[in-house]
This record gives C-alpha cells, structure tokens and sequence, in this order.
C-alpha cells in the first residue's frame, strides 16, 4: 500500500543500555555473533577489531556515518534500524577501559523514534545516505534510507522522526510514462527493455544487498516470482551532494535528484 501508516504495535524491545552491546576486540580468532559490526583501527592497521558492535542480531545490509557528529545509522535484514556512537577508549586508559562516546544521541528512547518503521511495513535497509546540513537552528541533518519495497524514508536527525516518503516503485514510471505531459525523454520501446531488465534485476538475490533469503517470508530470494511479497530487493547506492540539500539516485529513467 502506498501510505506508511502504523498497521501493528511497536516490536517489543528493551531500553537495554547500548554500552552493553560493545565488546571489546580479540585476537583469539572466535567466531562473531550474526550482525556484528567489526570495527578496525586505521592507525596501526592490525587485522584484529578494536571493537565488535552487536546492536543487530541478524545480518547488516546497509550502514551509513555522521562524520560531524561521528554517529552511525545502520539496518539488518529483519527491518531494525539503529542509531549509535562511535566507541572509543581513552589514549591513556588500559586496554580494557570503559569505551565512552562523542557526544549524545538525538533520542532518549528509541520508543520516541520512528526507526521501527521498516519493521512494522516488513521492509528493510537497502542503502543509507546522509545529510549532515540542516536548515534547522541546532540541526543535525537528515538521513534517507532505501528499503526493499522500493521507497525512499527520510528522517530527521532530530529525534530520528520520519519526515516524508518517496515511492521508487515500477509503477509510479508506468504512470508517468503513460501520461501525456511526461518529460523523461525516453520512447516506449526504450523504457520497456529498461523495465525487462529492472524486473530481473528484482529476482537476483545477488542484487539484494547480501541478503539471500527473505526475512519476511523466509523464501531462497533466488526462487521468489515476480508478484511474491517482497520480490523488489535492487541493490543501489544513493548519495547527497555537497549542499546535502539534493539526494541523488539512480532510476529506470535516469538519475533522479531529490
């Protein structure tokens, strides 16, 4: 359905304090829990994590940094979208000192956010952009993410509140190719091998962010038809430009700006 309207409660989930899901690295060579995130130092290069952010507990498709307020958005394979500091310990502290963060994050309680979005529509993270400028006084920005049921959610770094919707569908450009005032410059024949090619783009899973079974209906992404829910898993890469103004990103018409 078009609207993004609430059509479930809220996950349960626990305000569990978020210190508790980093560890620190270690070099014995053990296996990771699912959905971690390694962090690695840039300074000495060592192959053994400084970190490992267990926020998510099934595979991260997409991840996204704030380099101003050095905070990072990311989103799995189940829908969940976290918000989180960068960890770091203090030059002077041993190796296994408290990890603190750069400053707050926009939120108290992730209840308060929308970032269950995703999960109440059964989508989840395809790609995150971010937009560091503001027009708001004391703004942090903004953030986009691109999820599999082909739209676009743009939220606000201001308590992480979604602030408007981009349908990205297939059908939204059969429409506007049928109308008589379209302006996409591209003749039917043109548009309908563009759309062959975007419908089988749809129906590789190696297309779908790393995800290769859907966790919606637990289907191989491999053997899911065309009309089966969740079928629409293209894999792209949108940005803002320097303004942080403008989203661009790529369309069966071209490149579209936002």
């Amino acid at each position: 359905d078009d609207s993004d309207e609430e059509d479930g409660p809220l996950p349960e989930g626990s305000e569990t304090k978020k210190k508790a899901d980093i560890i620190n690295g270690r070099s014995d060579g053990g296996m990771v829990p699912p959905g971690s995130i390694l962090l690695f130092s840039g300074t000495n290069l060592s192959p053994d994590p400084v970190r490992i952010i267990t926020y998510h507990a099934t595979p991260v498709t997409a991840l996204a940094y704030h380099s101003t307020k050095q905070w990072v958005v990311s989103g799995d394979a189940s829908g969940v979208l976290e918000v989180w500091n960068i960890p770091f310990s203090s030059s002077s502290a041993g190796e296994d000192s408290a990890s603190t963060h750069h400053g707050p994050l926009p939120f108290e309680s992730k209840l308060d956010t929308d970032l269950y979005a995703l999960i109440k529509k059964k989508t989840y993270a395809i790609d995150i952009a971010i937009s560091e400028t503001s027009k708001e006084r004391g703004g942090c920005g903004h953030f986009a993410v691109y999820s599999s049921d082909r739209k676009i959610r743009l939220f606000s770094f201001q308590h992480c509140k979604l602030v408007c919707i981009y349908d990205e569908r297939s059908k939204v450009y059969d429409k506007l190719l049928s109308s008589k005032s379209s302006a996409t410059g591209i003749d039917a024949i043109e548009y309908g091998k563009r759309a062959a090619l975007e419908r089988e783009m749809e129906d590789a899973y190696l297309l779908s962010g790393g995800v290769s079974t859907n966790p919606v209906t637990k289907q191989s992404l491999s053997t899911v038809t065309p009309t089966s829910e969740g079928s629409n898993h293209q894999h792209l890469h949108m940005t803002f430009d320097n303004t942080g103004k403008y989203l661009l990103l790529p369309t069966i018409v071209g490149v579209k700006v936002i």
